[in-house]
């Protein structure tokens, strides 16, 4: 009687298994979501790889893409931080470590208007890639904190767009004329 019952258990865990997602058919499947920008069954099927298997080849973009989300698909930021975060504890020297640092303070600047937790986060980056692709960027993004379009772009530029836009809204059109 014991003999059948792990016999059954057996099969039970075994067609259980055969049954579940591949974490690279779930990757597919939450690609596919964030494509149709469904962005919570994308969360979730990411949420699950990470999860179920996180010693996966996707687990790492999994990861990643959760962050990428929350920031630019639902707009969760603090959401797109915590993601970023846990990504650069799991991840340290990831390829995309440089990129989810950075995101950090482009997030608090851009988006929360949180100037000092930017300035502490794009100087994290520089300190820990000082030579990396976006370094300047970072170092810009830095030098321009609070600061408002008008006061970082040069002043000859700012006065130029209100009137090429006056120029074009003003102008006969050529269908007009026959």
């Amino acid at each position: 009687m014991r003999l059948q019952y792990l016999l059954v258990a057996g099969m039970m865990l075994a067609f259980g298994a055969c049954n579940r997602p591949s974490p690279e058919e779930l990757f597919s499947k939450a690609k596919q979501d964030l494509e149709a920008k469904n962005f919570a069954a994308a969360i979730e099927k990411y949420t699950r790889v990470i999860r179920d298997y996180p010693e996966s080849t996707v687990a790492e973009t999994s990861m990643f893409s959760l962050g990428a989300i929350r920031q630019n698909g639902t707009h969760e930021y603090r959401e797109a931080i915590s993601a970023y975060r846990q990504y650069l504890e799991r991840y340290p020297k990831g390829p995309r470590a440089p990129e989810a640092m950075f995101l950090i303070g482009y997030i608090f600047n851009n988006e929360m208007r949180m100037l000092d937790s930017a300035a502490q986060a794009y100087q994290s980056f520089l300190a820990a890639y000082p030579n990396h692709v976006m370094a300047q960027s970072a170092r810009f993004e830095l030098d321009n904190l609070g600061k408002s379009p008008e006061e970082i772009l040069p002043k000859n530029l700012v006065a130029e767009e209100p009137a090429k836009k006056h120029q074009h809204s003003s102008a006969p059109s050529p269908r007009g004329k026959r």
